[in-house]
């Protein structure tokens, strides 16, 4: 993805010429515009693309993309296990005692937990669905919601990494390798969830109608709030094993979502066919923001 910011520097470089262009294209003089290609040497064929398309069309808008961003992909993990037994351990603990056991029984009275088994396989299942690849933005959406917010109670519950040994599987979602890293608390599981949250955010966005350029800014505004969130959950973990989760990667996440909303600004004004002067305004700002 760096890679790929740093190529697309090629392409918008020469975005700092356009207020030249556009006050010599506001005099609808042909020759005019002959002058300025002549005067301005081209960074890259890019330039003479952006004179033709703007004589054409008035939009230079293949400058600056709206960018999804890919998720990470999680392998299944059994849920069920762990937490029944750690449950039933608990409930037969110092003799019979304490809130687990008044809940499930203990002993040969452990049938308690049977009664249970339904809410465990449905959490399994939440996150089975939070994860999947083949539903839709909207619906995965809707279930990481509800699986982050069920493992943000759940972590002050269960001891996950301690007491209960889970591993949560992750790839990395900038690497081409299928490889994936364990990661062993709900914290760290909370962590790549709400990450995806803010992946899926920039799929919603690109999923929508042309024209419902609000609706796709707004999602690429939700979905830098999510990344900048994101980066304050990573301050208090070590994840140094996931790249897709360092500082500067969710620092370059959040800016790319921001760069996007403005190119949707971008566009917006261009179909309100605004000033070449408001035009070229937010057009460099669309620059800077994808430096």
């Amino acid at each position: 993805m760096l890679l790929f910011l740093r190529e697309r520097e090629r392409e918008v470089v020469v975005v700092r010429d356009l207020k030249i262009f556009f006050s010599y294209n506001a005099l609808g003089s042909s020759e005019n515009n002959l002058t300025l290609k002549q005067q301005i040497p081209s960074h890259t064929s890019m330039y003479e693309r952006a004179v033709l398309s703007f004589e054409r069309e008035k939009d230079i808008s293949f400058f600056f993309t709206m960018l999804q961003l890919p998720r990470k992909i999680s392998s299944d993990v059994d849920l069920v296990g762990p937490l029944r037994n750690y449950l039933k351990s608990e409930a037969n603990r110092g003799g019979g005692g304490g809130v687990w056991s008044s809940i499930f029984g203990s002993g040969k009275e452990s049938s308690g937990i049977e009664k249970h088994e339904d809410s465990l396989a449905q959490f399994n299942d939440l996150r089975k669905r939070a994860t999947s690849s083949s539903s839709s933005a909207s619906v995965v959406m809707k279930n990481l919601a509800k699986y982050f917010e069920q493992i943000s109670y759940a972590e002050s519950k269960f001891p996950v990494g301690d007491s209960i040994r889970v591993k949560f599987s992750w790839n990395n979602a900038f690497s081409e390798k299928k490889k994936k890293r364990s990661l062993n608390t709900l914290s760290e599981e909370k962590i790549c969830v709400l990450f995806n949250m803010g992946c899926v955010h920039t799929e919603l966005a690109i999923e929508a109608d042309a024209d419902a350029l609000q609706e796709k800014a707004r999602h690429f505004r939700l979905a830098a709030g999510i990344f900048a969130a994101t980066r304050g959950f990573v301050a208090g973990e070590d994840m140094s094993k996931m790249s897709d989760l360092h500082t500067e990667t969710l620092e370059m996440c959040e800016a790319i979502a921001i760069a996007s909303a403005q190119t949707c600004f971008y566009e917006k004004a261009v179909k309100a066919k605004m000033s070449p002067k408001t035009l070229c305004k937010l057009a460099m700002g669309c620059k800077s923001l994808f430096e």
